[in-house]
């Protein structure tokens, strides 16, 4: 699934199919970059992306109108907390995903997403032909400990009932060390899942960081080729260290914009698992 820059010839594999960077912010959400520098970009590498901004479309709407490959995307939290990209097929999909699944169900806090599950919104997406994929799976603000039994600490749908209803597990992510990126690999296997790959950018220096790459002429190909399973992963480590710390910085904003959010929800998962053991001493 993985390899490195050295071992391939990019320009030779660009003339059989194509590239994409499949997670990346613009700054409609918490990434620094506007949509045109995100097009230069894309145009000198000769990769496409996909803007995948939280429970927001405005960044994908705007770089549709533009000449690149372009995979209309989103990046949606569920009531759970659990993030969760969906990727369409036509930019018309996403909108009217958007305006009927997740727009109507917003929270006041845009950054704490829907008031839907994670498994009603992914069957809820098959109505636009979206293919959905699980992100960063063991990022420590979704997981805790190296157990899949921790994996998702938030209240709501049983931990892993959901996991079967991906179509994809995003199996390299530009912001996770590689035994965590190998974690997610293993179980993309287990659960026997296609995969995806993107930077999770929130700078334009993270742009085309990790691309995914299938034999195909356009999106539609490219989708197809992912859902069965003839697409590979390519990382290509690139920036400074201060960039690297730049982007974390941008990316953590959307959690300082609203601490008093994430306070409770360490609040209420304490709370549980004080009742829970509680019920252990008592039983």
């Amino acid at each position: 699934m993985e390899n490195s820059n050295s071992e391939i010839n990019m320009d030779e594999l660009k003339k059989q199919g194509l590239f994409f960077d499949m997670h990346f912010h613009s700054k409609y959400s918490d990434g620094s970059s506007g949509i045109n520098s995100i097009v230069k970009f894309c145009r000198k590498k000769g990769i496409g992306i996909s803007i995948t901004d939280h429970n927001e479309i405005k960044g994908a709407l705007l770089a549709s109108t533009e000449n690149i490959n372009l995979i209309p995307g989103i990046e949606v939290r569920s009531k759970e907390n659990m993030d969760i990209l969906f990727y369409f097929y036509k930019i018309n999909d996403l909108i009217e995903f958007y305006n009927s699944c997740v727009k109507p169900y917003m929270k006041k806090v845009k950054y704490a997403g829907i008031n839907v599950s994670a498994k009603d919104i992914i069957e809820k997406s098959k109505e636009f032909n979206g293919i959905s994929s699980l992100p960063h799976p063991f990022g420590i603000h979704h997981s805790i400990g190296k157990g899949l039994s921790k994996l998702y600490i938030e209240r709501g749908e049983d931990k892993f009932n959901v996991i079967k209803d991906f179509d994809c597990i995003e199996v390299m992510n530009g912001h996770l060390a590689k035994n965590k990126n190998m974690r997610a690999v293993e179980l993309a296997r287990e659960y026997d899942k296609a995969f995806t790959a993107g930077g999770d950018g929130h700078m334009i220096y993270d742009a085309g960081k990790v691309l995914t790459y299938s034999i195909s002429n356009n999106v539609s190909e490219f989708l197809e080729n992912i859902l069965k399973r003839n697409n590979k992963v390519y990382y290509y480590p690139n920036g400074k260290f201060t960039r690297v710390l730049v982007s974390r910085s941008l990316a953590f904003r959307k959690h300082a914009r609203h601490p008093f959010y994430y306070v409770n929800r360490i609040l209420e998962f304490g709370k549980n698992k004080t009742k829970k053991g509680f019920k252990k001493l008592i039983n």
